[in-house]
């Protein structure tokens, strides 16, 4: 496993087959977004799509990211530079879980991180969820103005 420092919020994440990662740059400051807001439309973009396949996941505060229960679904680091968004997300579909035995994913201490397929026993091909997901990012974004 390749180890690469960047600049993104979080501590250690793992990315690789079987996940569907999305970067998204954009200028939140512009946008009058900011980073909270930018964050809460990620967040509410994924829970939406995640509710489509029937998984109940949720925000846990003070953990960016996204839930089912004690177990992290979606990672979310982003970097910001004079407004604008770097790096994203990254959703486990049906990845090896073994390669987050490496590491403490995200920090995460109190619990353990989980995928679609574990959850659902199978996962969408990543092009259709690429295409359910892409529109929500976007929609989530025009209107994330209204998060919480």
């Amino acid at each position: 496993v390749g180890l690469h420092k960047v600049e993104r919020g979080g501590l250690a994440t793992w990315h690789g087959p079987g996940q569907l990662v999305a970067y998204v740059m954009v200028d939140a400051a512009g946008r009058g977004l900011g980073v909270k807001g930018l964050v809460c439309a990620l967040e509410a973009a994924t829970i939406d799509w995640l509710a489509s396949l029937g998984i109940e996941a949720a925000r846990r505060p003070g953990s960016p990211g996204i839930w089912v229960g004690g177990d992290k679904i979606c990672a979310l680091g982003l970097h910001f530079r004079r407004g604008i968004s770097m790096h994203g997300l990254a959703i486990n579909l049906a990845p090896d879980m073994a390669n987050f035995a490496h590491i403490v994913p995200c920090g995460i201490v109190d619990g353990g991180v989980t995928s679609v397929a574990i959850l659902q026993g199978r996962a969408p091909e990543l092009p259709d969820a690429a295409g359910a997901l892409g529109p929500r990012l976007a929609s989530a974004i025009e209107g994330g103005k209204n998060c919480p």
